[in-house]
């Protein structure tokens, strides 16, 4: 959660057009690769996955909103056929 704080900050401030102090805008190389270690489920083994920010950024959005379709249709932990099983 701390790594997110500055993106939030810069948004925020973004939203109410200032400019948060510290924080500058560097052009963004879109091509070159970014490497994460990441593990899969069901194993314990980190995979190493490179993408451009730009693929980063496309599956960051996915996943986000797969989850938010996913909490969505969750159900309301009421009954509603019989709770008497």
């Amino acid at each position: 959660m701390m790594y997110m704080m500055p993106a939030i900050i810069a948004a925020a401030a973004a939203a109410s057009g200032q400019s948060p102090q510290g924080v500058t805008s560097a052009p963004v190389d879109t091509s070159r690769k970014i490497c994460r270690m990441i593990v899969p489920t069901g194993t314990i083994m980190a995979r190493r996955f490179c993408l451009t920010k730009l693929e980063w950024d496309e599956l960051n959005n996915r996943t986000e909103a797969s989850a938010s379709a996913a909490l969505a249709r969750r159900g309301t932990g009421t009954c509603n056929v019989s709770c008497d099983r």
